[in-house]
């Protein structure tokens, strides 16, 4: 999708950051374990992108919003560089329900992946998409990433254990 763009995470975005996450609670926590108590506050939310930045600034973590042509949050996009491995990282996703459908995760990955291969010393990154999300694994798969695991009982989602496809994509 054309007009939307990844931008880093800032403590002036909490606020538009906590109306994003309000609105969308109930989808996500269909496809995710719910966010820890607490989160939905806005110091909640400042508490959370606080550390975010932290782990950025210590080059652990690339915290991303995706936004509307318009500056309206649509998505959220985050890397996490694995310690033992600092050339690897994991990337996790959610796109609010409003904007599904319309090519938003397919455009933040791809403009994220370049700007992983144009500014960093990342060789590889992985992701996790639960076994019965097809649109997020077709997002991932368009992005060039190959699908190496399937992991069962990867997390719990409303009390029922549910499997993940792990998968993995080269930088360069």
């Amino acid at each position: 999708m054309e007009g939307i763009q990844v931008t880093l995470l800032h403590l002036d975005d909490c606020a538009a950051l906590l109306a994003f996450e309000t609105e969308n609670q109930a989808w996500f926590e269909q496809h995710v374990p719910p966010r820890e108590d607490g989160f939905y506050s806005l110091e909640g939310v400042r508490a959370q992108t606080q550390e975010f930045l932290l782990y950025h600034r210590a080059g652990l973590m690339l915290p991303m919003l995706i936004k509307t042509a318009s500056g309206d949050i649509c998505g959220r996009i985050n890397v996490n560089v694995k310690e033992s491995t600092p050339t690897m990282a994991e990337i996790g996703y959610r796109i609010g329900h409003g904007y599904l459908k319309q090519g938003i995760a397919s455009s933040a990955l791809q403009q994220l992946l370049q700007q992983l291969r144009n500014s960093s010393a990342l060789t590889e990154v992985c992701a996790h998409a639960v076994t019965s999300n097809l649109g997020s694994r077709k997002v991932l798969e368009g992005n060039e990433f190959k699908a190496v695991k399937h992991i069962k009982a990867f997390a719990k989602i409303n009390d029922l254990d549910v499997d993940v496809i792990q998968y993995h994509r080269m930088l360069n």
